[in-house]
């Protein structure tokens, strides 16, 4: 009997799916207080289910756009049934994963349930609250409502192309100019949650995943490349695919926004903005085909659920480094409009997860009417 190579797929075969907003009363639930319409959309469909009986809610507030998000706050206090049902914290990169920790083993036992809203929650607040979750052992659900449009309009984004072209600007420098959805840089900063190795003065490998906001995006690389030691010619793009056909333009419209029309096609991939299994399987196959080349790092600007799929890469790959950039302010009337569906990914138990993202590359017997055996990961 041959041992088994636990690869990506057999990783993939026992994640969830994403599905219609569940029925779990958590105990305890994390949201962030967005601009967004549909910021309090997912603690609103909570409630109606009864969440908020015995249940809290721990809110995030932004260090940015408090006028803008504090329009939402009232709608947060309705949905679950008075302010003293808030735990709030505000965000501060020094300290807050510690302030994270403290809040949620105050408020959590034991295997208990939790669900992370990330409808509203920027990159650089869901990585450090997610692997802040993932240290806990408690009943994991990921929760997340669709906005019913997003910003640039179709008709924006070509504005901006137009004039662009008539004045012979730089597309990149114009839709910066525009600040469709965010204005200035605060902070280039790399993180690395699981970070075990170091590529020491071998190249890195950086892969963008990019928006609608090329100059956020690039001061990521450039930052890398400034720190890491990253080489143009191992830069991959990853750029995301939405799930409503009528958002098909907008994969086209990133690529030239982010300037990638000369982008071989063995550095540009897509995938989907809705399955983070997906972003999951495209990354881990950049790390397959590179792995000799050096260190690897993340500059990811992606979809909320595209960001669940890089963090779960950051656990398996643990020589992974993320770069995350702040916005000196976040544009709140033109990032999206509106509220769609609610949806959620059910991890479950924490423990778990982190064996079955932790198995990746461990060997084990092929199981034969019992469990099997892994041994020590392939190094």
């Amino acid at each position: 009997m041959r041992l088994h190579k636990i690869g990506i797929d057999d990783v993939l075969a026992d994640l969830p799916e994403v599905i219609p907003v569940s029925t779990a009363r958590p105990e305890l639930v994390l949201s962030a207080l967005g601009f967004e319409d549909r910021a309090p959309a997912v603690v609103a469909d909570l409630s109606t289910l009864g969440t908020f009986e015995n249940g809290q809610l721990c809110l995030i507030r932004y260090p940015t756009n408090a006028e803008d998000n504090e329009k939402h706050y009232d709608e947060f206090c309705s949905a679950v049934g008075g302010e003293d049902k808030i735990i709030p914290i505000n965000y501060e990169r020094h300290d807050f994963q510690a302030q994270l920790g403290e809040i949620i083993n105050a408020n959590c036992t034991e295997n208990h349930s939790v669900v992370l809203d990330i409808s509203t929650m920027s990159s650089y607040v869901f990585f450090p609250t997610f692997f802040c979750l993932m240290e806990q052992d408690i009943d994991l659900h990921i929760a997340y409502c669709e906005a019913a449009s997003y910003g640039p309009s179709k008709e924006e984004w070509e504005g901006v192309a137009a004039r662009a072209d008539e004045e012979r600007e730089l597309l990149v420098q114009s839709f910066e100019n525009a600040e469709f959805q965010s204005h200035g840089i605060d902070v280039v900063y790399p993180y690395a949650p699981c970070y075990e190795y170091s590529s020491a003065n071998r190249p890195t490998l950086v892969v963008a995943v990019p928006n609608f906001n090329p100059i956020r995006m690039s001061a990521m690389v450039r930052k890398a490349d400034e720190l890491e030691n990253a080489e143009f010619d191992l830069q991959h793009w990853v750029v995301g695919v939405p799930p409503d056909p009528a958002n098909e333009w907008r994969v086209e419209a990133v690529k030239r926004t982010n300037n990638l029309g000369n982008t071989g096609s063995a550095h540009l991939h897509t995938a989907s903005t809705f399955d983070y299994r997906e972003m999951l399987r495209v990354l881990d196959g950049i790390w397959t085909d590179n792995r000799y080349a050096g260190g690897f790092s993340i500059a990811s600007l992606g979809s909320k659920l595209q960001q669940l799929g890089v963090a779960m890469f950051c656990r398996v790959h643990k020589e992974t480094t993320l770069w995350l950039s702040e916005p000196v302010e976040f544009s709140g009337s033109g990032y999206s409009k509106g509220r769609g569906r609610s949806w959620s990914v059910a991890l479950g138990s924490t423990p778990r997860l982190r064996e079955l993202l932790d198995s990746y590359g461990s060997y084990e017997w092929p199981a034969v009417g019992a469990e099997s055996n892994a041994l020590s990961p392939d190094v």
